[in-house]
């Protein structure tokens, strides 16, 4: 606090009149608040950067026979991942509004929307409601096949998809391997 108070401002000074110290008071919660601002935005752009350092540290051992194969499988399965993301949100905003719809006016888990991502998130991961049962047996059961079984199939399947495509490349490196062996003995 110093001696001039709490911000900076000198509370107990009896030659400045009450309305300068409150405007000198908010001033400085002003300033305060522009760099705390700042800092956010600082935060964000550190955040950024790291990600893009982190993706592109990866990409670079794509030099390397050995982790390229690791890199190409990511490439091959950037297309299935998207449409497995895109499943996926379509599944869980559908039954989201279903949530809603049937249960908001009834259980505080479902009157707003960011509180039934939260309850049909938790609902997913295994939790069950605070409150006991709700109305539909069949709402705990359907997101959970929707979401696991179809979604699981459709990972399994890119799964298999991209094995058979690494396979064929793991052969194409493995000659590679064979091919600079036989130019070194030379």
């Amino acid at each position: 606090m110093g001696t001039s108070g709490l911000a900076g401002v000198p509370w107990s000074s009896r030659d400045i009149p009450l309305g300068d110290k409150v405007e000198q008071f908010f001033g400085g919660m002003e300033e305060l608040e522009a760099k705390m601002n700042n800092e956010q935005l600082m935060q964000n752009f550190f955040f950024v950067h790291a990600t893009v350092a982190l993706i592109r540290l990866i990409f670079q051992t794509a030099a390397h026979p050995r982790t390229a194969i690791l890199i190409n499988t990511l490439t091959e399965a950037a297309g299935d991942l998207w449409h497995f993301i895109i499943l996926f949100c379509v599944l869980y905003f559908g039954f989201l509004v279903l949530g809603m719809s049937l249960f908001a006016q009834k259980r505080e888990e479902f009157s707003t929307f960011i509180r039934a991502f939260e309850t049909l998130w938790d609902m997913m991961l295994g939790s069950m409601l605070e409150g006991g049962e709700i109305a539909s047996s069949r709402w705990t059961v359907d997101p959970l096949l929707a979401l696991y079984m179809i979604l699981y199939n459709l990972i399994v399947f890119m799964m298999v998809r991209i094995r058979e495509k690494s396979a064929t490349l793991a052969v194409t490196v493995n000659t590679m391997d064979r091919c600079s062996l036989c130019c070194l003995r030379a």
